[in-house]
């Protein structure tokens, strides 16, 4: 005996859940770069100020897809950057960044979860 069967909507299938993903990675995209240019703000009005050039070389760089941050100095001649938000043997810490993102962290995590909610 032969069973032949005929399946509908298939692709249609594959379309949504296409749409959804990208959908899903486009929300996600837009809350990493929202909270790394709340964190940079933040990091630039703590940080302290001499020159203004530690400052000024606070940045956010995003790759390609938006699904990863990155946030300090990076790419400058700011190498004394974590020493001040460290500290050192003889300079207390003047932390920037750290207590930026600790900020940003529970709103962060909540849109994250919002976003990704529904997927199982």
């Amino acid at each position: 005996m032969k069973l032949k069967m005929n399946i509908q909507g298939l692709n249609d299938l594959v379309k949504n859940i296409q749409d959804y993903t990208t959908e899903k990675e486009d929300a996600l995209s837009e809350v990493v770069k929202e909270t790394a240019l709340k964190i940079q703000v933040s990091a630039k009005q703590r940080a302290p100020v001499d020159s203004g050039h530690l400052k000024r070389n606070i940045v956010v760089q995003l790759n390609s897809e938006g699904t990863n941050a990155k946030i300090g100095t990076l790419g400058s001649d700011v190498k004394y950057a974590p020493h001040v938000e460290h500290g050192t043997k003889n300079t207390p810490a003047q932390p920037f960044l750290f207590p930026s993102f600790e900020e940003e962290k529970p709103e962060y995590l909540r849109k994250i979860a919002d976003i990704l909610g529904d997927v199982k």
